[in-house]
């Protein structure tokens, strides 16, 4: 079985292989040893020949080892192998059925964050001229239009010192 997982601070996708049938022991091994949270994206079948295809179509695209940038080849590959809309958290992908909420401490606001489409894969992504509004349960809404077409909004939630982010 191949597997997609992504470390949700640095957001890498690590592309892997296990005899296992679930991937979900894979991860867990993974987290053990990541000071960064860690996701399951998706998995598809295949072997290791299978993994050492995908790690030469995406070299261009290699930080280290397994490892890999989350361009929008690989996120169309993912999306299209394993057909599934959205196999990223929501916070970066607003079209997920159900939002992924990160504790605080996943969420370091001193660096920059890449936004990706959830449905073309595009990094470029813009504000318009007014972007935020704050509603009456203190919710700050961000609108968010790619270059590709297509818009969706960040939210983020503040109460008593934390912040819940997530994507509609």
């Amino acid at each position: 079985m191949i597997y997609f997982i992504q470390d949700v601070s640095v957001l890498n996708i690590k592309i892997g292989h296990t005899a296992a049938s679930d991937a979900s022991r894979r991860l867990s091994e993974l987290q053990t040893g990541s000071p960064s949270g860690l996701v399951l994206l998706a998995t598809t079948a295949g072997g290791p020949e299978r993994e050492r295809q995908l790690h030469a179509q995406f070299a261009a695209a290699r930080v280290h080892g397994e490892w890999f940038r989350p361009v929008p080849d690989l996120i169309q590959f993912i999306i299209q192998t394993t057909q599934k809309r959205q196999p990223f958290p929501s916070f970066f992908h607003p079209t997920a059925p159900e939002s992924m909420k990160l504790p605080p401490r996943h969420l370091e606001c001193s660096r920059p964050w890449l936004l990706i489409c959830p449905r073309c894969g595009f990094e470029y992504n813009h504000l318009p001229p007014d972007p935020v509004a704050i509603d009456a349960d203190r919710i700050l809404t961000i609108p968010i239009t790619g270059e590709c077409g297509h818009q969706w909004q960040l939210e983020l939630r503040f109460h008593k010192g934390q912040v819940e982010v997530s994507a509609h």
